[in-house]
């Protein structure tokens, strides 16, 4: 099994009691959670630390977890215990991470009983959330909703028209000065600042002290950001100052933009999930089992 590394920022896990259980409880709500590996391995490690559950797919990696399919949102994967497998292992030791994700697995611990799923599915349902981190709340950014709740990313607000709506702009409106620099939080109350007065607040604003002056163009240093742009004996930056009008002579350009995109991945074994064993003894049998959720972040840049 090829070595992984993967970007996951959490795997949460249930555990599985959700039947008539006929083999020992495993209980992986407050074990710590290996990431998957291999193409691809998903595992969780019982309490006792002697046992385990997997899910391999062949012929995928962890690059599900960091993108949505192409229709939909769901990935399914018919167990045939060949390329889709399900198996519930006990060892004669403690396992760990090496047992299953090492290019070469180690000769100990060695397996004691084999159970392995002889049908079901194993479904994957992604969803995203994005956001562009600016302790802005998306409702003061004009986000719009869909009937279901989904985002209308298209008819969602966008005032600098440069093709990112307000939620995932990280400078709304194209001035330079970040979002997050465009308002305060006072008690923990939001308070947007208006500087000029104009009634529009200086987020939403392209020239902020109404001075005649874009302060997109008061960066006199060049350096794609007004807001470090102040003249000795200020306090405050010369875009926030009506009195100071001086455009740069620098060419200057709009700053990258990032946000963040987590991808939440739910697993499950559905239309039946039954353990046997090599002497097809039936060991657990549920309707469906939740395996668990990976989470994965991701920054993109636009």
């Amino acid at each position: 099994m090829k070595r992984f590394l993967a970007i996951f920022t959490a795997l949460s896990i249930f555990s599985c009691d959700d039947g008539d259980l006929t083999l020992e409880r495993l209980n992986f709500d407050d074990t710590a959670v290996e990431t998957p590996c291999g193409e691809l391995l998903l595992f969780k490690i019982g309490d006792s630390r002697k046992e385990s559950l997997m899910i391999e797919i062949s012929g995928e990696t962890s690059d599900i977890f960091s993108s949505l399919p192409a229709n939909g949102n769901s990935r399914t994967y018919a167990i045939n215990n060949s390329s889709v497998k399900a198996l519930y292992r006990v060892f004669d030791g403690d396992v760990g991470r090496s047992y299953f994700c090492n290019a070469i697995p180690p000769t100990a611990p060695l397996v004691v009983e084999e159970w392995y799923a002889t049908g079901g599915t194993v479904e994957i349902v992604t969803s995203l959330e994005e956001d562009d981190n600016d302790n802005l709340p998306a409702s003061l950014e004009g986000i719009v909703l869909n009937d279901d709740g989904t985002i209308n990313k298209e008819a969602s607000r966008d005032t600098d028209g440069d093709g990112l709506p307000d939620y995932l702009d990280i400078d709304d409106d194209g001035d330079n000065v970040l979002t997050s620099q465009e308002f305060e939080i006072v008690g923990g109350e939001i308070v947007l600042t208006d500087t000029d007065g104009d009634g529009t607040p200086n987020y939403l604003d392209t020239d902020d002290d109404n001075d005649g002056t874009l302060t997109f163009f008061e960066d006199l240093n060049g350096d794609n950001n007004p807001a470090n742009d102040i003249q000795t004996g200020n306090t405050e930056p010369n875009y926030l100052i009506a009195s100071l009008t001086a455009s740069t002579p620098l060419p200057v350009s709009r700053r990258n933009h990032t946000f963040i995109e987590t991808y939440s991945s739910t697993i499950a074994i559905t239309d039946g999930f039954q353990l046997i064993s090599n002497g097809q003894e039936i060991k657990y049998d549920v309707p469906r089992y939740e395996f668990g959720t990976i989470t994965s972040a991701v920054t993109a840049t636009e």
